[in-house]
């Protein structure tokens, strides 16, 4: 092997491992919208109580996570509970729910469920391994 051989591979590899990082980062991202059928335990057009039920079910896949739901515009107009069908009566009067599959503040992993009236009428999956500008 000659040394510019040598300096190639060396040049080669970091540049190799960089790709391969970005490319996993691309190929793992995931931002979706279901508005029919169902998708992750819930289903479209189902009740606020049907949807706190399928709660229970998703909670057994991912153990850590709670419902975040934000209740205002301020910084601190918002608040986390457990994803348990017993939350019901503090998530019912929202039609927002963000349920964080890594727990509390962790909003890179995500379902959000969108309510119109006592209706689901979309289902947003979010997924990122990386931090957004």
């Amino acid at each position: 092997m000659t040394w510019r051989n040598a300096i190639a591979s060396f040049l080669l590899i970091p540049v190799v491992l960089v790709a391969g990082y970005i490319f996993f980062l691309w190929a793992s991202y995931t931002s979706e919208t279901t508005s029919s059928g169902s998708a992750y335990g819930f289903s479209i057009d189902s009740s606020k109580a049907e949807s706190a039920a399928a709660l229970e079910n998703f909670r057994q896949t991912h153990p850590k996570a709670v419902v975040h739901v934000r209740s205002g515009h301020r910084a601190g107009d918002h608040f986390s509970v457990s994803a348990s069908q017993d939350q019901l009566h503090l998530l019912k009067p929202h039609d927002q729910w963000d349920i964080l599959l890594n727990g509390a503040g962790e909003f890179s992993n995500s379902v959000r469920l969108t309510f119109k009236g006592d209706r689901l009428v979309a289902i947003y999956r979010h997924r990122q391994y990386f931090e957004l500008p």
